[in-house]
């Protein structure tokens, strides 16, 4: 198991990564777990307090009986701490693994392209709704 900090690399440097000749797999060289190893520790652990976020406020939304506000910020909460963790999951075991480098890196970016593309959905609802805001802020009642 890699535990130390990634270390500042040179481009310029040859690495020993690349296609096993055997398998015609790419592997992850040793400087190259190291940072991955480094990004999944810090995204597993961001993950979990994001999940312990989301379970706070959505119980929060419960005991105020039924909030749906509350409710609803602490499951979008909760799903964005399970995919963080995840992909920083699939991260630790490209580090840890080996033959499968390919196959985890490309499951740790589908948990991020689900993370993303809800932000992504997210911020689209909050610029309509802006507009909307706007909008009628503008175009409403006048007073004489």
């Amino acid at each position: 198991m890699i535990t130390s900090e990634p270390q500042i690399l040179d481009p310029m440097e040859p690495n020993h990564a690349g296609p096993d000749a055997e398998s015609g797999r790419y592997e992850f060289g040793e400087n190259e777990n190291l940072i991955l190893s480094g990004l999944a520790s810090k995204m597993r652990l961001v993950g979990l307090f994001i999940v312990g976020i989301g379970l706070f406020v959505f119980a929060y939304g419960v005991v105020r009986m039924v909030e749906v506000g509350y409710i609803f910020a602490g499951l979008l909460d909760f799903v964005v701490g399970i995919w963080t963790f995840g992909a920083g999951t699939e991260f630790k075991k490209i580090a840890e693994t080996p033959n499968k480098d390919t196959e985890l890196l490309m499951r740790g970016l589908e948990n991020l392209l689900r993370l993303y593309t809800l932000v992504y959905w997210l911020c689209l609802l909050a610029i309509l709704f802006t507009f909307i805001q706007v909008g009628a802020v503008s175009f409403g009642e006048r007073p004489a």
